[in-house]
């Protein structure tokens, strides 16, 4: 099997004075992959696909990670959390969604997470589903508190 080519849609940069970085009109290709790196100093840290802060499309999914021993299942939330049992305040972490067929409208929209952090060993990995068989055409990282300057989110995508 050929290895895809993946082909960045879109990055953007914190200036350090932001509590979201979004990124919109990410059409074009069959498969979307979200790449974050990200520091900030206060817990909260969210991603919302397709949907803003006030517009519900529950999500489903199943969660587990280092830092405790129960994994988590969620439902009916609007957001996806990067870090949902800890609090990694001035910590550096780096995050990949994957959402195939992502502008698909007749299905529900897969995702599947993995997470990491510049600490001894903190790592979070998930998967689930947006309940909604709407495209997905906008990604926004939302923090507690403001990103550091130097975090950044980049949109690729691939066919195949």
């Amino acid at each position: 099997m050929p290895t895809p080519t993946y082909y960045p849609i879109a990055t953007l940069s914190a200036p350090g004075n932001s509590t979201e970085m979004q990124i919109s009109n990410l059409g074009g290709y069959q498969h979307l992959l979200i790449v974050m790196h990200y520091k900030f100093s206060n817990a909260g840290n969210y991603v919302y696909l397709n949907t803003s802060t006030t517009t519900q499309h529950p999500i489903q999914w199943v969660y587990a990670n280092t830092t405790t021993t129960a994994n988590e299942l969620i439902t009916q939330d609007n957001y996806i959390r990067l870090n949902p049992t800890g609090n990694l305040n001035s910590v550096w972490g780096v995050s990949r969604i994957f959402v195939p067929n992502y502008g698909e409208t007749s299905t529900f929209k897969s995702f599947f997470v993995e997470t990491g952090w510049k600490t001894s060993f903190n790592i979070g990995l998930g998967a689930g589903h947006i309940k909604s068989t709407s495209a997905i055409t906008s990604v926004k990282h939302v923090s507690g508190s403001n990103f550091d300057a130097g975090s950044t989110i980049t949109a690729y995508g691939f066919n195949g």
